[in-house]
């Protein structure tokens, strides 16, 4: 069972990352729940398919073609049948600002449409603060 929500996300997760690598807004907004919730690594929330969709439309032209993105899973668990919560890193790779930037992410899936679609996620920065706790991820 659970190599299968494994797989579930690892494709999703592709999916994502190839849409995003083309710059694709369309092609990342069909990833999406209809009333899909965003919360960016600037902090602000965004709800609805249709609303990202045009938010993405505007961004990717002010990206660098070269820049990448690479998402790696660290824990996922089925909810129900129909949702799947995952966390992980995403890695933006290319020349922009400051080149690399290494988000964190928490991901909800639900089950809708004939496939697995985004219906939450958060996106944040990871800490400039020293690590209290001697290190540990």
């Amino acid at each position: 069972m659970q190599q299968e929500v494994e797989a579930i996300v690892r494709k999703f997760e592709d999916e994502y990352a190839a849409a995003f690598d083309r710059k694709d807004a369309k092609a990342l907004s069909n990833l999406l729940a209809e009333d899909a919730t965003l919360l960016s690594e600037w902090g602000d929330v965004m709800q609805g398919r249709a609303k990202i969709e045009r938010m993405l439309a505007n961004v990717f032209p002010n990206m660098p073609d070269e820049l990448e993105l690479a998402n790696t899973t660290a824990h996922s668990r089925e909810i129900t049948d129909d949702v799947i919560v995952s966390h992980g890193v995403s890695h933006k790779i290319g020349e922009w600002g400051a080149g690399e930037a290494k988000l964190s992410y928490t991901r909800v899936l639900v089950r809708q449409r004939g496939g697995w679609r985004l219906a939450a996620t958060q996106v944040a920065p990871s800490s400039s603060m020293p690590d209290p706790r001697g290190g540990h991820p």
